[in-house]
């Protein structure tokens, strides 16, 4: 069995991290999906087994559905982060017509 974990423990470096304000820079979120990647590529057996052992799914299904999708995804979403994260002007509520948003 696996030893309890302390949220407080597990929370405090998350909280510090976004109080930094580097998850907002595109370059965090670009080395964040490229670890991402890498982790599953790297580990792609481990995923697979535990797949399997859990939900008793086909290695090639867990493969094909599971790991190449989510790979897949990563990639689309950095050919289109940088675009993403362009600010955008928005229709504010019609009581703020002198503001903007």
């Amino acid at each position: 069995m696996m030893p309890a974990l302390n949220v407080a423990d597990i929370r405090k470096p998350m909280e510090a991290n976004h109080a930094s304000g580097d998850v907002y820079l595109y370059s965090w979120r670009v080395q964040q999906l490229k670890a991402l990647k890498q982790m599953l590529i790297l580990h792609k057996q481990e995923w697979i087994d535990a797949i399997f052992k859990d939900l008793h799914k086909d290695p090639t299904e867990t493969e094909m559905v599971e790991l190449w999708t989510v790979t897949s995804e990563i990639d689309y979403i950095l050919a289109r982060l940088k675009s993403w994260m362009k600010p955008t002007s928005v229709a504010g509520p019609y009581y703020q017509v002198f503001g903007f948003s």
